[in-house]
């Protein structure tokens, strides 16, 4: 896997015994400072500039075509990250020459290979030999990265999912800063304000209560054993395994089970953001402002069932504390009567008088924009027979009506989203 094929000129990077991966770029700007990774070659009639490199003998560079930046790396270090830079030829040690404010910023602090501070002068006699005056010292402060995404290199800002209702979804964030004394945290933004606090997500706090009589609860420390709030019963305020931050590096796993009780819009949108905790070894009184990465941002889509919703003939609950509510679907009667409030869900109560028919309307919709829902009638239900088809009118499934925006102008449009149905029965005279 240290093995590389290129062939002459501008070309792909083939991993020489996997010949059908290349190295790519990532073809979402800024450039500057994004990493690489290996995709499927693209052996295609027009090859994708991500995938091109080319080499200057004279200064051994690897440029690539798409960004027209250069392969670059500021530590030796084992586990640092390869990055792209402007191609640029440094100054030499020794050199009065300027060095481009970019090189600086990248090639100085990108991996941490300066940190333990920059030497500052104004006198023009300094060289980068001699280095005159070292009374001004600072860490050359660099914003943390998320650098992967559930174990995989990040290749962009938006990270697209779907999932389904009752099914467990999770974002495991591993975020690095290029400074090795800065800690990170990251922190989470939900679109829906409500699930910051619903018991459907789960983001640990970095510590919790051990022991007493709330075991597993939240609480805070100013840092490990100090400035801790008091838990309950006589717990003791620990650090929290499934939140190990703030650290460096820093992974966090984000977990989200979405329930029909859940409140949220679909597809909803989480933000994630990764901050660091300045430090200044040389001097702890004078830190750097707070850097953050770009935003993160994960749009999940949820498949949902359809419920039914009014003009449907609702159940009703009798008994118990939920005593009189009605409710559209048997399933959320059945969950908010009997088993959360001891009560008995009970058939919606129909009559009809010989002469007079009766006419009913079942309409069902649900949160998943673009679903199309069909509404089926049992002929015959759990308390009998159903009545003959010569005294039934059953339409079909029905449409309704929506208004969208079209530019400057509103359309209405037919959707199965809601849907209805109408049901009507006259007996015999």
């Amino acid at each position: 896997v240290q093995k590389w094929t290129k062939f002459e000129g501008i070309g792909q990077l083939q991993l020489g015994d996997f010949t059908l991966m290349c190295m790519a770029t990532t073809e979402e700007k800024p450039y500057r400072g994004s990493t690489v990774h290996l995709e499927d070659c693209d052996f295609g009639a027009v090859t994708p500039p991500r995938q091109l490199w080319s080499i200057d003998k004279s200064t051994l560079s690897l440029k690539n075509e798409l960004t027209g930046m250069c392969l670059s790396s500021s530590s030796s270090a084992n586990g640092d990250l390869p990055y792209l830079v402007d191609c640029i030829v440094i100054t030499p040690p020794g050199s009065n020459a300027a060095v481009d404010g970019f090189a600086f910023d990248f090639a100085a602090g990108h991996n941490g290979a300066m940190i333990g501070g920059s030497y500052l002068s104004n006198s023009p006699k300094c060289t980068s030999v001699t280095q005159c005056s070292q009374t001004i010292k600072a860490p050359i402060e660099q914003a943390p990265r998320i650098t992967h995404i559930d174990g995989f290199v990040k290749t962009g800002n938006l990270l697209t999912m779907d999932g389904s209702i009752n099914e467990l979804l999770e974002i495991t964030i591993t975020s690095r800063d290029p400074n090795a004394n800065d800690l990170i945290q990251i922190s989470f933004e939900p679109y829906d304000r409500n699930l910051l606090t619903d018991p459907s997500v789960t983001w640990p706090d970095a510590y919790q209560c051990s022991g007493g009589s709330a075991p597993g609860t939240n609480c805070t420390c100013t840092s490990p054993g100090v400035g801790c709030t008091t838990c309950p019963g006589g717990g003791t305020c620990v650090r929290n395994a499934r939140n190990p931050c703030p650290a460096n590096p820093c992974t966090r796993t984000f977990a989200w089970l979405p329930t029909l009780s859940t409140l949220f819009s679909n597809p909803t949108t989480f933000i994630f953001i990764a901050s660091d905790i300045p430090t200044n070894e040389y001097d702890p009184t004078s830190l750097s402002p707070v850097q953050s990465d770009e935003p993160l941002q994960a749009v999940i889509s949820v498949n949902m069932p359809p419920e039914f919703v009014e003009p449907t003939p609702p159940y009703k609950c009798e008994g118990g504390t939920r005593n009189g509510a009605e409710y559209p679907a048997r399933a959320d009667c059945v969950a908010r009567c009997e088993e959360e409030g001891g009560g008995e869900c009970l058939n919606a109560d129909l009559y009809v008088s010989i002469g007079n028919s009766l006419e009913i309307t079942i309409k069902a919709a649900n949160r998943q924009p673009g679903s199309v829902i069909q509404i089926l009638f049992v002929g015959e239900g759990p308390g009998g027979l159903a009545p003959p088809a010569s005294r039934l009118e059953v339409s079909e499934t029905l449409p309704t009506t929506q208004l969208i925006t079209d530019g400057a102008e509103l359309k209405e449009v037919l959707r199965f989203n809601p849907a209805f149905r109408t049901w009507k029965f006259t007996p015999n005279a």
